[in-house]
């Protein structure tokens, strides 16, 4: 999510010479889907494990962020078809992020809670500034080119992969 979401808006500004303030409110609609998914996923009438809600929230971030990068070759598309897209990421980052949180506590012993969500914050903050190092690596290797469809078509696509491993690994967790 935040190696894709890292470029969405430089992605909007240099394709799609979408106004800076404008490419920032994409990422606040974004945010309104992370929001939504949050409420969703502490409802009591929602009877879905939460091992369910992270793969759940993981496919809806690999959605969101494939949407993103197909968009990317479609440059005359119009841009709020980004933000609809982005919704799909925040949605899925709001649906996953607190159901990992809860999950880590719920399958750890009483006296190892501490250290695992510790360990799950490390987690989360590493992997942020891995992917976010990955995409950039990826948009300084491709951005030479010229060709920004290319560019951050492909670099919104591989993070999209990312999201699709973390639907697979999302399997392994124990039931919730």
């Amino acid at each position: 999510f935040f190696g894709a979401e890292a470029f969405v808006p430089l992605m909007l500004v240099e394709q799609r010479a979408v106004p800076l303030l404008q490419a920032g409110v994409v990422l606040t609609v974004g945010s309104i889907g992370w929001t939504v998914g949050s409420w969703l996923q502490a409802r009591p009438w929602l009877r879905m494990r939460r091992d369910w809600l992270i793969t759940l929230g993981c496919i809806s971030v690999a959605l969101g962020v494939g949407l993103v990068g197909l968009l990317a070759f479609l440059p005359t598309l119009p841009y709020v078809l980004v933000s609809a897209a982005w919704i799909f990421s925040g949605l899925g980052m709001g649906l996953a992020t607190s159901s990992t949180s809860l999950a880590v506590m719920s399958l750890s012993d009483p006296t190892e809670q501490g250290r695992n969500a510790s360990s799950l914050n490390v987690a989360d903050a590493l992997g942020s500034g891995i992917f976010v190092g990955i995409a950039g690596t990826i948009f300084a290797g491709l951005r030479s080119s010229g060709n920004l469809a290319l560019t951050f078509g492909l670099l919104q696509l591989s993070m999209a992969v990312v999201g699709l491993l973390a639907v697979v690994t999302s399997r392994r967790i124990g039931i919730v």
